[in-house]
């Protein structure tokens, strides 16, 4: 039901598997070409023909030439989709066209950021989210995307600072608080995680809270109070979801200890 309404959005016909630019009912809906690109290969199964998917893509962008976000679902696409170095050229290239038409845009430059780090180029993770910074010094997610990269840089105390920072101009903002942490665990400071943990309060996702304080018992060697927890947390997790993963993850880790 969702690809037949997606495809009546676009104008694509699921029998022919080819676009009618009179029957699209909203062509300028770039996130529905994303989608339906997506439904479809999940429809196909085991198919790796990315001839049609990629035919929806490309079809946003045609219909849709000044629109940034056209460019980053296709990026996006290209990134999860495509191997090697045809895959990164043709990410980067969107990217940087989104940029060209939307420079100051912070969804666009947080999208950026994203596809860089995914793909790896650092260097150009750190230029956009720097840029992002300047244009934008008061955005919370500016300044979790920055650390974000400063981690993944290795370096977990200038994403530390980074969080500061943004709490400096967001004092209350959870999700920096949550961030900050995290990585306050990464860098062997669990007294300073549970102090930041108690600021959270009881308005942040519990599961993400719970999560974190697991990690904090390990970081304190406490592996059995936290492979205790973990077990409790084991059966409220979505089945095959990330945060079953990570529970399973950490529980292994509490095992072997």
């Amino acid at each position: 039901r969702a690809m037949e309404e997606l495809a009546d959005v676009t104008g694509f016909d699921l029998t022919t598997q080819t676009f009618d630019d009179e029957k699209a009912t909203a062509p300028s809906e770039v996130n529905a070409y994303a989608l339906l690109a997506m439904i479809y290969m999940l429809d196909q199964g085991s198919s790796n023909d990315l001839t049609v998917p990629t035919r929806i893509v490309d079809k946003a962008v045609e219909r849709n030439p000044e629109s940034s976000m056209a460019y980053l679902r296709r990026a996006s696409f290209f990134q999860e989709n495509l191997e090697g170095k045809e895959g990164k050229e043709k990410s980067l290239a969107d990217v940087q066209k989104a940029m060209e038409l939307s420079p100051d845009d912070p969804v666009v430059i947080l999208a950026a950021v994203s596809t860089a780090m995914a793909l790896a180029d650092l260097d150009e993770a750190q230029r956009l989210a720097d840029d992002g910074l300047a244009k934008h010094p008061k955005n919370p997610e500016m300044y979790a995307k920055r650390a974000e990269v400063a981690r993944a840089q290795g370096d977990t105390d200038q994403a530390i600072e980074f969080i500061n920072r943004g709490l400096e101009e967001n004092q209350m903002n959870r999700e920096l608080l949550y961030r900050r942490g995290s990585y306050e665990v990464d860098s062997g400071q669990p007294a300073a995680a549970r102090t930041t943990v108690e600021r959270l309060g009881n308005r942040f996702d519990p599961m993400r809270v719970e999560l974190l304080n697991a990690r904090i018992l390990m970081a304190e060697n406490n592996f059995l109070a936290a492979s205790n927890k973990l077990e409790r947390l084991r059966p409220t997790a979505a089945p095959g979801g990330r945060q079953l993963s990570l529970i399973n993850d950490y529980l292994a880790t509490c095992y072997r200890r």
